[in-house]
């Protein structure tokens, strides 16, 4: 599904329109509008088609995607600003019996059983590089010691296609959806700012500095 104006768009995938999909984390009711309320009133739409006149093309829009879990399967990491659903998952010790079920829902590895300490009993532990913060170790544990402490989004900014493709950059954090509209509201305020034609958010970032940008927002 996709929302768009004049000179945006944003791509949603099924996990946060009908809310039907098995890997779907929760999510606010009413942030994709809220969201689209917030890059409106940012005043993008009237200033590109003052500089461009009728007709945005649609190299010159600003692609925004959101996805309701790790498997972004509306691309966000190939568009300007991007948003994964995400947990942050925490073991509970005590509450473990060491079946190792968890282990095996992780697509990526990244738990694995290990004897804790003083006791012999082996339990999760969570490779925080690899975790993709999808939730799968917490919906797989029969016991709750799998818990998820925080909910928010990861946000992926600066992606592309084209001749010279570029996947979009991880900024590092869990980001609740106040932070998040506070984020695209600064950012697309600061590409305009910048804008020429030809302009990329992703190519911005690079004139600029990444860590520059992300201090110029604030973050």
């Amino acid at each position: 599904m996709r929302k768009q104006g004049d000179g945006w768009d944003v791509t949603l995938c099924r996990g946060c329109t009908t809310h039907d999909c098995r890997f779907g984390l929760p999510m606010e009711t009413g942030f994709v509008d809220r969201f689209v309320d917030v890059v409106q009133k940012t005043g993008w739409s009237e200033f590109v088609l003052e500089q461009v006149g009728s007709g945005v093309s649609v190299h010159k829009r600003i692609r925004f995607a959101i996805a309701g879990c790790a498997n972004g399967c509306s691309r966000p990491q190939i568009v300007d600003f991007g948003l994964l659903r995400a947990v942050l998952p925490n073991v509970e010790p005590d509450a473990c019996t060491g079946c190792g079920f968890c282990t095996g829902a992780c697509p990526e590895g990244s738990v694995s059983m290990e004897p804790a300490h003083g006791t012999g009993v082996c339990v999760p532990l969570i490779d925080r590089d690899q975790c993709l913060l999808c939730g799968r170790c917490s919906a797989a544990c029969p016991e709750g010691a799998m818990r998820m402490t925080a909910t928010g989004w990861r946000v992926v900014v600066g992606g592309r296609l084209g001749r010279l493709p570029v996947l979009a950059r991880e900024l590092p954090g869990l980001y609740d959806d106040d932070a998040v509209l506070q984020l695209v509201d600064a950012l697309v305020r600061l590409f305009m700012q910048h804008w020429k034609p030809g302009l990329r958010l992703g190519v911005l970032l690079e004139e600029l500095g990444f860590e520059n940008v992300v201090s110029a927002c604030s973050l």
